[in-house]
C-alpha cells in the first residue's frame, strides 16, 4: 500500500516515464563512452560535471543507485552540438526496504559549451543543475549534498599512457538552508584504463555546505570506475564521500549511462 500510494504521485509518474524512455531507446552496434578512444563525451565523473555534451539529436538516460535505497534517474537531449538540457528525479528508499520518500521536486539542468579545447586553451562549459545528491535535510526541501546551481567548468585532455582529462570548476548553489551562500570549487580527473574503462577521482570542496571543507567537514571526495558495455552504455561503481564529511558517512553507488546516437 505504501509503495502504491507513492507510485500514484505526479512526481513518481515522471520517474516511471524516464524509465520507459530508457526501454524505448534503440541500441547501437558500437559506441564507447569511456576509455582511451570514446565515441561519445563523458558528461560527468561521479557527481561532478565535465565539459562533455551530447551532440545534436543524441539522447541520454542516466541512473544512479546508492545508500538508503536512493535512486536517481536523469534524461537529457542534445539540442545542438553545444547545448543540452534535461530533467532528473528520484528519491530515497525506492530500493530495498523502508517507506519510499520522493524528492520534493524534479531537477532541471542545461549545459552550453562556450569554447572547445584548443592547443593553447581548455574547453569551457557553463551550466545549471538543480539536482542535489543523497537524501533531503530534515525540515527542509534541500539536499544533503547541495545541487550545483549555476556552474562553469574548464576541461583539458592529455595523452598519458592512454588518455587523461582534468576538470576544474566553480559553482553557486541556491540552497541556503544552512546559511552558507558562498561560491564553491570542485575538480576531478578521468584516466583511461585501456580502451574499455576509466578510473575517476573527484573532489567537491563543499565550501557552501555545512559539512564541507573549512566548516564541519573536509569536503567530498569520490572515486569510481566506469566500464564500457558497448551500444552506447557504460556501467560505473563508485565510492562517495571517502572523507566521511556527511553525517551519514560514505556510501557505495552504482551508475549506468546510456547514450543513443541516431547516426
Amino acid at each position: 500500500m505504501i509503495l502504491w500510494n507513492s507510485l500514484r504521485s505526479p512526481h513518481a509518474s515522471l520517474l516511471l516515464l524516464l524509465f520507459a524512455l530508457l526501454l524505448q531507446l534503440p541500441s547501437v552496434q558500437a559506441q564507447l563512452v569511456v576509455g582511451s578512444a570514446p565515441d561519445v563525451e563523458l558528461r560527468y565523473l561521479v557527481d561532478l560535471p565535465t565539459d562533455g555534451t551530447l551532440r545534436r539529436g543524441e539522447a541520454a538516460l542516466d541512473l544512479q543507485a546508492g545508500g538508503r535505497g536512493t535512486l536517481l534517474v536523469k534524461g537529457s537531449i542534445g539540442v545542438s552540438n553545444r547545448f543540452s538540457l534535461g530533467l532528473s528525479y528520484g528519491g530515497t528508499s525506492l530500493l530495498g526496504t523502508g517507506k519510499p520518500g520522493l524528492y520534493p521536486l524534479p531537477g532541471v539542468f542545461a549545459t552550453f559549451r562556450i569554447f572547445d579545447e584548443s592547443k593553447i586553451a581548455p574547453a569551457l562549459l557553463i551550466g545549471f543543475d538543480s539536482q542535489g545528491r543523497r537524501g533531503i535535510v530534515e525540515g527542509s526541501r534541500n539536499y544533503e549534498i547541495k545541487s550545483p546551481g549555476f556552474y562553469a567548468v574548464l576541461s583539458r585532455n592529455y595523452a598519458f599512457y592512454g588518455t587523461m582529462s582534468t576538470h576544474v570548476g566553480v559553482n553557486y548553489s541556491f540552497e541556503h538552508y544552512d546559511g552558507r551562500e558562498q561560491p564553491n570549487f570542485f575538480g576531478g580527473v578521468e584516466k583511461s584504463v585501456g580502451e574499455f574503462a576509466s578510473c575517476i577521482v573527484e573532489y567537491n570542496a563543499g565550501l557552501n555546505n555545512a559539512w564541507g571543507a573549512g566548516n564541519n567537514g573536509k569536503g567530498f571526495l569520490n572515486v569510481g570506475l566506469w566500464i564500457n558495455l558497448g551500444a552506447g552504455m557504460a556501467i560505473g561503481a563508485s565510492a562517495r564521500d571517502l572523507l566521511e564529511s556527511s553525517p551519514e558517512g560514505g556510501e557505495r553507488i552504482i551508475q549506468l549511462q546510456y547514450v543513443f546516437d541516431p547516426e
